[in-house]
């Protein structure tokens, strides 16, 4: 690669972390080209953007910004997921592709600008999608208020049950 074409590389990939929420790092050992496409297709169906780039370029790109940390775990051949959405779904993606491709290793990234270790990275990628967590977390806050509603209930329903059957007494003595 030409000088030009490598200042221009570094700039497209500037250009992809600013505009980006995340970036986590692979390294890729020997998976085929169609399993790099099929990679690529997934990553963008998560609403992400993955590239293969050199390190040299990529450090470049990385210095003196928030994605700076990952600059040293780069190694070997390495692939740079971005995303401008939800990270998380990338992330995902990431770890359940590798899961069925050896050659394909998730390293650590960089989401919302903290930096996640390789096995942080693995952890969040287990954790349920963001719709479930605040539909668990509407649940967790919702069911102390239902059981409230339940005892503030039941001495309203006594009481409406003891003037019931006084009415009743009532209407049987006369």
């Amino acid at each position: 690669m030409a000088r030009p074409e490598k200042g221009v590389m570094v700039e497209v990939l500037k250009g992809e972390l600013a505009q980006s929420r995340g970036a986590v790092l692979t390294e890729l050992r020997g998976l085929s080209v169609s399993d790099a496409i099929e990679l690529r297709r997934a990553v963008r169906q998560a609403g992400g953007r993955y590239r293969v780039v050199k390190n040299s370029l990529a450090s470049r790109a990385m210095a003196g910004g928030p994605y700076e940390p990952l600059i040293e775990m780069m190694s070997g051949i390495t692939g740079v997921a971005t995303s401008e959405g939800d990270p998380v779904e990338v992330v995902r993606t990431l770890a359940g592709f590798a899961r069925g491709h050896e050659a394909l290793h998730v390293g650590g990234g960089v989401l919302d600008s903290a930096f996640y270790s390789s096995e942080s990275i693995h952890e969040l990628a287990m954790l349920p999608p963001r719709q479930v967590l605040l539909g668990m977390l509407t649940c967790s806050i919702a069911s102390p208020l239902t059981k409230l509603v339940g005892v503030l209930q039941g001495p309203i329903r006594m009481l409406v049950t003891v003037l019931g059957n006084i009415a009743e007494s009532r209407e049987d003595k006369a």
